[in-house]
This record gives structure tokens, C-alpha cells and sequence, in this order.
């Protein structure tokens, strides 16, 4: 498979849409006579960067007045496509560009010297195989008659051997280019690609994060694992740093694959992270955001907030799965931490933007996340971490944008408001992980004066509970968990329970001018109809006095009664 590694720019496309006709064409002509080039190759490759891969690449060869043309099917609905061919110096040229549903078809001409050469009926390329040590053999699969060959390593030093063997002085990234040419100068290409030096990976890995802001500045914040390292940083836009910690201005905003390459002193260990990232706030009138639900397995269910008019989704889940839904639902293979991104455009491709967030699923093995908190005025509060495992590291998120990593923070929120505060705790050699969620209450004006409050009835037939809003308030909006991964903003909502359980269902209910908050919780049990559920409602009694009426609605095989007054 050929890889043309320093031709490709990758942009931005969300390769995931309905099938679409996408098609390039254009002239090759002699830069010095204007002629037409015939049986010119012309390297077609269409990407796709919603997983940085190439959907499709295809070698044509222009007819005899110059003219060639390429069509295929895609699924995707915006494409970034590179046109590519040799000079007669053997020089690449190319032309990038996109197609689109509202605009499938691309023309690039080219001007090149020929010089009697030019395409032909050769091909270059190779492979290679690195030791323990910084010695690589280089196999030479190129295909051709009468050939001659020229290699560069990377380092400075070449060969014209036909399959050369070289020792570099250090590990490291290097780029190692063949080009090959018939001796009679009818035929000539070029190979490229990087290889890594070094004698593997090492106890070394790398890894960074990133904060993007309003504007186009990027921080990126390094947590890469090893001794005495070196960093090596591409930002995607032809630029880079050595620095361990570095901060990048982009010119514009799109998408940018960012590489961090990482190597020790002595040249024992490498590694590289690469990752996608979005500068700028997207484009257009649209803003992708997300919420998730966890339930007490592996099963997730993720509910899209994003904005903007006829919205294409796509979701990673850190595992490699995938989803084009709007709101999908997951199961992980494992308990751990999972990277989720979801992006999303609008089907003309007007408008795109990303959110990410890292989840914890499941929890695991000895240790228990807890806490507790203080509020020490308004706004600022104070964590108590309770949590039980040994070796333990923490992840706060306070609901507002902001975390955390100490073991007790103190958080001050800037407005009044709900928040629901996460804790994540992992030990250090990731044997164990839990996470622990509470609701919070900032402000001088929430709670204000509204309270939540319902009963519920559990049908005789099946596992359909018939929940009664019961709350006091002006103008309340309602949420609720129905404690098994669904939801409902209804005000008196009916809900079906897939499986026998006990529940705990929580109602949220809130002024639509946020000047009020409160929340009611209560475990329900479903159960199997064969057995018996006891519940009741109760009602004040006309005599008053604190006297309470209070009416069995229990249903079963039922043959005694007990009450407890409390």
C-alpha cells in the first residue's frame, strides 16, 4: 500500500454521510511549449478526517491531449482531494481542494517540465525491518526495467544501492525517500515514509491534552511518561516546537493534526501521540455539547445538547466503536477511561464543531469514590474527599467547566445556579477506578421558593410505573432519572422498566428563570407480578391535629399488613 506521507494534508471532512459522486479533472501541459503531456500519471487520493485515513486513492494516466478525468461514489458529504504527478526532475507536484454535496466536481490543471520523461511504467517503493539496535534493512519492492536507485535516510547520508542497509547514529523519526529512474529516462517515481529508530518504545510513552480558548491560541499541556526526554511537536499547520509544554497560535481556525514525538537523552525509548484537534470554535452557527448517563454496568446512554439546523452526527467512543446516531447508547468491553468525541456538521456542510470529554465506566476492584462538601459562602465550597483504595489519584469536575486533580479542592463558582459535581478516582497502576456524582446549589437566589416532590403507582401487568408531580412552584421546568439510564422532562411521565430492581428515581424541578432549585429522590422496587410490592400514599386528615390517612396500595399475594409510624 503506498503511503505518500509528506504529500498529505489532512482537512476537514466527516466521512460517515450518504453516498455522493465526487469527480476531479484537468490538463497536463509542458510549462515551456504549452503542449498537451499525454500517459502522465496523475495520483487521485480522496480523505476523509473524521478518522485521519484515506477513503480511496487511484492512478490514472492522462489521454493524448492532456485531459484526465476521475469519478467514484463516497460516503461522506465533504472531502478534502489531492492531485499529484512528477516533473521530469522527478519533483512532486500537486493540487488540493474540496468537493461537496453542493459542489462534487474539482478541475486543477497542471503546467511541468518533461524533459522526454514523465510517468512511464515504473514504480517506487519499499520496505524495511529495524533490530534491537539503529541498523534498518531496506527491501526494495520497486517494479520497473533497467532501473537505477537513489536513497535518502533522513540523516543527511544517501546510497545507490538497490537494497542498502543503514546504521543511524541516534533513534529517532527519520523520513527515508527512494527515487528510481530508467536509465533511458522514460520512466521515473518517488517513494516517501517515516520510519521510527530506535530499538522500540522503551519505558517511555507519550501523551498530551489540550485547552483551546476563544480565540486560536492552544495550550497544550504534556503528560507524557519517561526520563530525561526530548519533545518533538508538528501543530499540523507546518510548524513545530521542542518545548515540553508548548502554547501555539494557529493563523485560522479548522482542524489540525497535532504530533507529539518523544524520545530519552541516550535514545533507548521513543514514542508518538498524535491527535485531531479543532481551533476556533468550529465554523458557522453551530455548537456541538453533549451530556451522559452511566448505569451501574458498562452501558452508557449519551444524549446530544448540540445546537444548529439540520445536524449530521458522528460519535467516537474511545474504543473503537463508532455511531452516526443523534443520541446513541454504548456498551464498553471494560471497565476503564474512554476518550468520547462527538462531531457534528449540517448537511451542507456550512457549519461543524467537536466537543470531547473523558468518561470513567465502571467501577472496579478495591476502592470506593466519595464525598462530602462544606459551603463556605455562596459560591465557594469546600470538598471533603472520602473516597477508600490505596495509591489513589484524583479528577474533579465541578459542573461548571472547571476540575481539579487535588484531593480536597476548594471551588468557587461565578454564578448562581445547579451544578452536578463528578469525582474520579484511579490508582496508580489503574487497578481499580470509581466515580462518584452529587447536585450542588451556588447562589444567593436557588433555591428560592419551589419544592420537588412526587408519588408513583406501579402497574399490576407489568413493570410501567405512572409517576404524579407533586411539586410547589411558578413556572418549573422538570427533569427526571428514572435510575436505570433514562430520562424524561415530562411533567407526569409514564415509564416501563426493563427488569425487576430497585431504583432510585430522582426529580429535578427548577423556575425557568433559574431563581429556584430543588430535588426529591426515592428508591421504587419493581418486581416480579408474582410477588408482592407494598406502597402507599397518604393523605392529612380533615381532622387535622398532625393526623395522616394513610391508604395501602399494595398489590400480591398479600396476607398481613405492618405499619411503622417512624
Amino acid at each position: 500500500m503506498k503511503k505518500l506521507t509528506t504529500f498529505i494534508l489532512l482537512f476537514w471532512s466527516m466521512g460517515m454521510m450518504a453516498q455522493n459522486y465526487f469527480g476531479v479533472s484537468g490538463t497536463v501541459t509542458d510549462e515551456s511549449t504549452g503542449y498537451p503531456v499525454h500517459d502522465q500519471e496523475m495520483h487521485i487520493a480522496f480523505f476523509s478526517t473524521s478518522d485521519s485515513t484515506l477513503i480511496l486513492e487511484e492512478t490514472i494516466e492522462t489521454d493524448d491531449a492532456g485531459y484526465y478525468e476521475f469519478e467514484d461514489s463516497f460516503n461522506v458529504v465533504m472531502a478534502l482531494v489531492q492531485i499529484s504527478t512528477f516533473d521530469c526532475n522527478g519533483t512532486p507536484v500537486y493540487e488540493f481542494g474540496f468537493v461537496s454535496e453542493s459542489n462534487p466536481w474539482l478541475e486543477r490543471d497542471f503546467e511541468i517540465c518533461t524533459n522526454g520523461g514523465g510517468g512511464g511504467e515504473c514504480e517506487a517503493y519499499f520496505e524495511y525491518s529495524t533490530g534491537d539496535g539503529l541498523t534498518v534493512e531496506f527491501e526494495n519492492l520497486s517494479d520497473g526495467d533497467d532501473l537505477v536507485y537513489y536513497w535518502t535516510f533522513g540523516d543527511g547520508t544517501d546510497s545507490d544501492d538497490e537494497n542498502p542497509v543503514h546504521t543511524y547514529a541516534m533513534g529517532g523519526e527519520y523520513m527515508v525517500t527512494l527515487f528510481i529512474a530508467a536509465q533511458d529516462s522514460s520512466c521515473f517515481d518517488v517513494y516517501m515514509e517515516m520510519i521510527y529508530v530506535g530499538g522500540g518504545q522503551g519505558d517511555c510513552e507519550a501523551y498530551f491534552e489540550y485547552f483551546v480558548g476563544d480565540g486560536l491560541t492552544v495550550e497544550f499541556e504534556n503528560f507524557s511518561e519517561g526520563d530525561n526526554l526530548i519533545y518533538f511537536w508538528s501543530f499540523g499547520d507546518g510548524t513545530g516546537s521542542d518545548e515540553e509544554n508548548p502554547t501555539h497560535t494557529y493563523a485560522s481556525e479548522g482542524e489540525y493534526p497535532v504530533s507529539l514525538f518523544i524520545m530519552n537523552e541516550d535514545s533507548t525509548c521513543f514514542d508518538e501521540y498524535d491527535e485531531m484537534i479543532y481551533v476556533g470554535g468550529g465554523q458557522g452557527e453551530c455548537e456541538a455539547d453533549f451530556e451522559y448517563y452511566l448505569s451501574e454496568g458498562l452501558y452508557v446512554e449519551f444524549v446530544s445538547l448540540s445546537e444548529g439546523d439540520d445536524l449530521m452526527y458522528f460519535w467516537t467512543f474511545g474504543d473503537g466503536e463508532t455511531s452516526e446516531e443523534e443520541n446513541p447508547s454504548h456498551t464498553y468491553p471494560a471497565p476503564g477511561e474512554y476518550m468520547v468525541t462527538l462531531y457534528i456538521s449540517s448537511s451542507d456542510s456550512s457549519c461543524f464543531d467537536m466537543h470531547n470529554e473523558m468518561i470513567f465506566i465502571g467501577g472496579q476492584n478495591d476502592c470506593e469514590a466519595y464525598f462530602t462538601y462544606e459551603q463556605e459562602d455562596a459560591y465557594t465550597f469546600s470538598f471533603i474527599n472520602e473516597s477508600e483504595g490505596e495509591n489513589l489519584l484524583y479528577y474533579w469536575s465541578f459542573g461548571d467547566g472547571n476540575g481539579s486533580e487535588e484531593e480536597n479542592p476548594v471551588h468557587t463558582y461565578n454564578s448562581d445556579g445547579y451544578y452536578w459535581v463528578t469525582l474520579m478516582i484511579m490508582n496508580e497502576d489503574s487497578t481499580c477506578f470509581d466515580f462518584y456524582e452529587d447536585m450542588i446549589v451556588a447562589g444567593d437566589s436557588i433555591p428560592g421558593d419551589c419544592q420537588a416532590y412526587f408519588e408513583y403507582y406501579v402497574t399490576n401487568d407489568d413493570y410501567r410505573v405512572e409517576f404524579e408531580n407533586l411539586s410547589e412552584g411558578e413556572d418549573l421546568a422538570y427533569y427526571w432519572d428514572f435510575g436505570d439510564g433514562n430520562f424524561s422532562q415530562e411533567e407526569n411521565p409514564e415509564h416501563t422498566y426493563l427488569e425487576p430492581g430497585i431504583y432510585e428515581v430522582c426529580l429535578i424541578a427548577s423556575s425557568e428563570d433559574s431563581t429556584c432549585f430543588d430535588i426529591y429522590c426515592e428508591p421504587i422496587v419493581i418486581d416480579d407480578m408474582g410477588a408482592c410490592i407494598a406502597q402507599f400514599a397518604y393523605y392529612p386528615d380533615s381532622l387535622g391535629n398532625y393526623t395522616y390517612q394513610f391508604v395501602d396500595l399494595s398489590y400480591g399475594n398479600i396476607e398481613s399488613w405492618y405499619w411503622d409510624f417512624g
